[in-house]
């Protein structure tokens, strides 16, 4: 699960104390907009107005910074009502298949999987705002899934990827294979295997799979188990195939 999700959701039973007050202050009709939103997911997405996506998309926006702010300030949640109305904007808008709302679902890739593979649909249009994205903790994970969508996307016909534009992110996954993360390691070196294989990708991949440091304990056999290396061998062998 992602790193910012995960802060959205841990406190499901109350408010924090910093939520109300953010909210009110920083958008104080959001309940109004999260009655709307209801009726909105119970419309057809064909029949929505381009007035209609447009307002979603700013409600969306507006949710976006929101939540930063809190999380940046506070390192907190803002419970569970606004988690509810906030995930369910970001899940209606990958469903409009819009692309005026590529720069805010690149702010949003750590809410699911499922952000990250809407993204991938734009192909090129994606690839700045993802790369944009990568420097801010609690979406490089996301980003960084949503680069090897993009690149999976282009190989199996789903998106139009540049030259340029598989460059740039072959760069940033090979440079992502040394992130302090674990998880994001993990992301990279997956992502990779979707690359056409040269030196620099095989070599980066087997040093991985030879010495990644990140390893935890398995409590009944009671065995180390190093993640990222598995995950970088199971690359290896996909590119092999």
């Amino acid at each position: 699960m992602r790193t910012f999700l995960r802060s959205i959701v841990a406190l499901t039973a109350f408010q924090c104390t910093f939520g109300p007050a953010v909210v009110v202050n920083g958008q104080k009709d959001w309940r109004a907009h999260a009655e709307q939103l209801r009726i909105y997911q119970n419309t057809p997405i064909a029949t929505l107005s381009d007035q209609d996506r447009l307002t979603l998309i700013e409600w969306t926006n507006e949710a976006v910074r929101t939540v930063q702010r809190v999380y940046n300030l506070h390192g907190q949640p803002l419970g569970e009502a606004y988690g509810d109305y906030y995930i369910g904007l970001i899940m209606l808008i990958t469903k409009l298949r819009d692309p005026r709302a590529i720069p805010v679902l690149a702010k949003a890739v750590d809410v699911s999987n499922g952000v990250g593979t809407s993204l991938a649909e734009f192909g090129d249009a994606a690839v700045d705002p993802v790369i944009g994205v990568l420097s801010e903790p609690q979406l490089t994970e996301g980003a960084v899934y949503t680069l090897g969508k993009l690149v999976q996307g282009a190989k199996i016909g789903k998106n139009r990827l540049s030259s340029q534009s598989l460059i740039r992110i072959r760069r940033e996954l090979l440079r992502t294979t040394q992130h302090r993360s674990p998880e994001v390691r993990i992301e990279a070196v997956q992502a990779l295997a979707f690359l056409a294989p040269d030196e620099d990708v095989l070599r980066v991949l087997e040093g991985v799979a030879a010495n990644d440091a990140y390893h935890r304990t398995r409590q009944i056999e009671g065995i180390e188990v190093y993640p990222v290396r598995q995950a970088a061998k199971a690359a290896l062998e996909a590119i092999k195939k």
